[in-house]
């Protein structure tokens, strides 16, 4: 698979913040007959759960969420027993928290941050710039005033949040590595300039105490475009911490399934490492496995968990304790990949549409 999966995948995101009337009543797409249960039967239900033993690691586990995920008392008890860190998975995005200038919508962003406080479970800001999820006006007001457009929408939420990191830049690499993404209005209205200035006004306005995190995605597995691509983000990163501006890279971690391996763990080792010498942590933060082709349940499970083994695994021995592992969502059902892919079947998750865990969920368990 080249670089057009993940392109997709950036536009379902861009409106993830808007799930379907499904999402809505923690329904989701129905995953067909015959699924796997992932010996869930064989399974105790006093066993520790991965936030648990994340924790022993010095880690923190958790997953993305949407704000109508709460309404669902199945969904919210698992968020709450497996998470001691939660996203949003689209209502901080500059299209759902200020969709008219001046206006901020904060009901759906506040929400989760409530029952995040209310259960003891640390909260990450996701994401101040991205060449998506921008609404109308502001891909029209960055070519007039793009610093008071940058400074005023970060102004407008930062203060406000109390979490562990902020995704400050999202993506602002091309999909292919090699330059900068010169297709987005922030580039294309400022030039680079923009990325250095949102790090300096994030640190200026954030809470004390906030992680300042760059994320990317395609920095994991071994196509051409992907080695491209990490020397390209190895040079932003580069450039950002000489500035003094950044803390952590956010590897999104979006795998996914093809006919070949496309996974070196010597690579992605040197990656890891070549980032922490530059004074930077690696935290995972939207962990799942989207299959391309036509695969049996099994066959799917399989596959996405020696995935998995080999990521994670790989990047569990080189952290240091204080990273972040989360996964972009907490069933399969709930997936935003249930909606971009609709050819293949999808089981990206850890737990199936029922809450049960899967072989993924082991293997993780396996790795913790």
């Amino acid at each position: 698979m080249g670089a057009k999966p993940a392109t997709n995948r950036r536009q379902f995101l861009a409106m993830a913040g808007f799930g379907t009337a499904a999402s809505i009543f923690g329904l989701g797409r129905s995953i067909p007959a015959g699924s796997p249960r992932a010996h869930a039967a064989n399974i105790e239900p006093d066993r520790p759960s991965l936030k648990e033993l994340a924790e022993r690691r010095g880690l923190k586990f958790g997953m993305a969420v949407r704000h109508a995920y709460l309404a669902n008392s199945e969904v919210a008890n698992l968020i709450r027993k497996q998470s001691a860190i939660v996203v949003p998975e689209g209502s901080m995005k500059a299209e759902n928290m200020q969709p008219r200038k001046g206006e901020f919508y904060y009901d759906k962003a506040d929400a989760i941050a409530e029952f995040a406080r209310d259960h003891g479970i640390a909260l990450r800001g996701h994401a101040f710039v991205w060449h998506r999820a921008m609404p109308k006006w502001m891909m029209q007001d960055v070519h007039g005033n793009w610093e008071e457009t940058l400074y005023s929408h970060i102004a407008g939420i930062a203060p406000r949040y109390k979490v562990s990191s902020w995704d400050v830049c999202v993506e602002v690499v091309g999909a292919e590595g090699g330059e900068l993404r010169h297709s987005s209005p922030w580039y294309q209205a400022a030039g680079d300039a923009y990325i250095l200035r949102a790090y300096q006004i994030a640190r200026e306005l954030c809470l004390p105490g906030t992680k300042l995190s760059y994320c990317d995605f395609g920095c994991e597995q071994n196509q051409r475009n992907q080695i491209e691509k990490r020397k390209s983000v190895l040079k932003l990163l580069e450039k950002l911490a000489a500035e003094g501006v950044v803390d952590t890279f956010s590897s999104q971690a979006h795998l996914f399934l093809s006919k070949k391996d496309t996974f070196s763990a010597a690579a992605w080792r040197t990656f890891l490492k070549d980032v922490r010498s530059i004074g930077l942590k690696v935290s995972i933060t939207e962990l799942d496995v989207q299959n391309t082709s036509p695969r049996e349940p099994g066959q799917i499970d399989r596959e996405a968990s020696d995935l998995v083994k080999g990521v994670i695994g790989t990047w569990l021995e080189e952290t240091q304790g204080g990273e972040e592992l989360l996964v972009w969502g907490p069933r399969d059902d709930l997936s935003f990949l249930q909606e971009e892919d609709r050819a293949n079947l999808q089981r990206p998750l850890p737990w199936d549409e029922h809450g049960n865990p899967k072989s993924m969920e082991i293997a993780l368990r396996e790795l913790m």
